[in-house]
């Protein structure tokens, strides 16, 4: 049985056929020696016979020791060989593609990057070698990546997604997907993960966000999303610095039936333009329908919300509006104007403040009346 120590080495070095050819030859020899009463088979054994079996015994352990190793040994090299061409592809995949893959180690530090290294405004994959993901997005969406990553290690076998803005890029927008690396054991060992570019989808989405909220006409938010706002700022009411201005267009109704809607819609988009341009950042002016539009001034007290609606009126209705044909037409506006309390809700608010309004307008139009509040509330 000393052969087996050559017979092993024929296997790791020149696989299964070399295997075969080597036990042939083992075989041809053993046999010839055997019979011709040389080796140590013919010194153990004194009859033919038994020389005879015990050589065809000794063969075939050899055969069953040799073929199962190389087998398998074939099998592992074919199988390294298949994992080394799938590795090959996937670089080869990942070096043209749009999108970076990382892999992150279990401290959240890269270890191994291959693709559009560009994505996160580094020259090649290597520059991010030992450093974590979240070092190169903006840093308000250091969080998201950091909470993604300890997401995706924590919980083997789910996938968790973040969205983040590559450093010195905050208008771009990246999203990557990971995925635990887990060992034999099923326990966590890093992470691996998908980067790539959604700034077309995320602008997408933010002018259908868009659309959707604001009034197509003027610009101003549309009736629901304005209401939305405001409910937002009254459920975090903490002062009543809060005030709501309800404007509407005096005798808007005979601009339309005169000039024709065209005319309307061209005073409609006049008068919101003037009045975002008086306006802080801040306030927001809606369009609740028809020439009613509504004004929420955020951390304005009672005083400063009159001075600043007879502001509005007054540039308003100082400079006419000239239409398409070179009419020039003067405006004026009604507002009525109401300060919001802690605890009150948004209807009370809102009719408070149309109250206003219609005194506004039983008083002449063109100015401006403030609701005042009851004896129990002032």
């Amino acid at each position: 049985f000393l052969m087996s120590a050559p017979l092993l080495l024929a296997i790791f070095r020149l696989g299964p056929v070399g295997t075969k050819l080597s036990l042939i030859l083992l075989a041809a020899m053993a046999s010839q020696l055997t019979m011709a009463g040389e080796g140590p088979i013919a010194r153990a054994f004194i009859e033919l016979t038994q020389r005879s079996t015990f050589l065809q015994i000794y063969l075939l352990l050899m055969l069953l020791t040799t073929l199962p190793v190389a087998a398998d040994l074939n099998a592992r090299r074919r199988l390294a060989r298949q994992l080394s061409e799938s590795e090959e592809s996937l670089r080869l995949l990942a070096s043209s593609s749009a999108d970076m893959l990382v892999r992150l180690d279990h401290r959240g530090r890269c270890v191994q990057a291959s693709g559009n290294a560009a994505l996160l405004a580094v020259r090649h994959g290597v520059e991010l070698i030992g450093s974590r993901l979240s070092a190169f997005a903006e840093e308000a969406d250091t969080v998201q990546v950091e909470m993604a990553f300890s997401a995706a290690f924590v919980s083997p076998g789910s996938v968790s997604r973040c969205e983040f803005r590559p450093l010195g890029r905050p208008t771009d927008y990246l999203e990557c997907t990971m995925r635990a690396l887990v060992d034999d054991e099923g326990r966590s060992y890093g992470v691996v993960g998908a980067v790539r570019d959604i700034s077309l989808r995320k602008e997408r989405e933010q002018t259908l966000a868009l659309a959707a909220s604001t009034d197509s006409l003027t610009g101003a938010l549309n009736h629901a999303a304005f209401m939305r706002h405001l409910d937002r700022l009254m459920s975090a009411l903490p002062s009543s610095n809060l005030s709501l201005l309800m404007i509407d267009v005096d005798r808007f109704k005979s601009v339309n039936d005169s000039f024709g809607h065209l005319a309307g819609d061209q005073v409609l988009v006049e008068l919101h333009n003037r009045l975002r341009a008086l306006l802080r950042d801040h306030d927001v002016i809606g369009r609740l329908g028809g020439d009613e539009l509504a004004i929420v001034l955020d951390g304005t007290s009672p005083e400063l919300a009159k001075s600043i609606a007879d502001a509005l009126r007054i540039a308003v209705s100082s400079d006419p509006v000239v239409l398409g044909d070179g009419e020039r037409l003067v405006m004026s506006l009604s507002c009525g104007v109401a300060q919001a309390k802690p605890g009150m809700t948004r209807h009370e608010l809102i009719k408070r403040a149309d109250e206003a309004l219609y005194i506004a307008k039983n008083n002449g139009r063109d100015c401006v009346a403030m609701h005042s509040p009851p004896d129990n509330e002032a």
